[in-house]
């Protein structure tokens, strides 16, 4: 592959190969920006380039993610490992259709996410795992998603909502099977 992998795969393989290989091309998800390289590359890229434009988060922790209902996503990267997720928001006649995504090879072992949403009284929570993309995707996944309505956004048509990620095995740590 262009971006540093030495691997030989079969070509009935190379299909599966590719969507696992962390050597895999991943585009830069911030508006604007041309950048194409490996996942690790786009790591130190969104690191290094845009500091402005990206929020920081640890896993297993909840962090807030404030947006308003016409901001098309939200570009967050983990603090230590560098992984970068998108929250991906779309606005729809119901109110708001909200889903996160990771950016890289789907080799990194899956991630799972809970997002809660609270407004005067009323809450929302969702949990879902993370399908993984080489770019990000200008609407959310069809399925899999949060709709928050348009009643959950303030009078400054902002919502804030509180995510957490979890590694698949540590978010099975953490939420045993009932």
């Amino acid at each position: 592959m262009k971006y540093g992998c030495k691997e030989t795969v079969s070509y009935s393989k190379e299909c599966d190969h590719e969507k696992s290989c962390i050597y895999a091309t991943c585009s830069c998800p911030v508006s604007g920006c041309s950048f194409v390289s490996s996942s690790k590359q786009l790591y130190s890229h969104l690191s290094s380039i845009h500091v402005g434009d990206v929020k920081h988060f640890e896993y297993d922790c909840k962090i807030p993610v404030s947006f308003t209902a016409s901001k098309k996503f939200v570009v967050l990267q983990e603090k230590k490992e560098g992984v970068v997720f998108i929250l991906n928001n779309a606005l729809q006649i119901m109110g708001n259709v909200i889903a996160v995504s990771c950016i890289g090879p789907s080799s990194k072992g899956g991630y799972f996410y809970e997002l809660s949403a609270n407004s005067k009284g009323n809450g929302l929570i969702f949990r879902s795992f993370t399908p993984c993309f080489r770019s990000r995707a200008d609407n959310p996944p069809s399925l899999r998603f949060l709709l928050v309505p348009g009643g959950f956004f303030g009078s400054g048509e902002k919502v804030t909502l509180d995510l957490c990620i979890w590694r698949k095995d540590a978010y099975s740590f953490h939420h045993p099977k009932q």
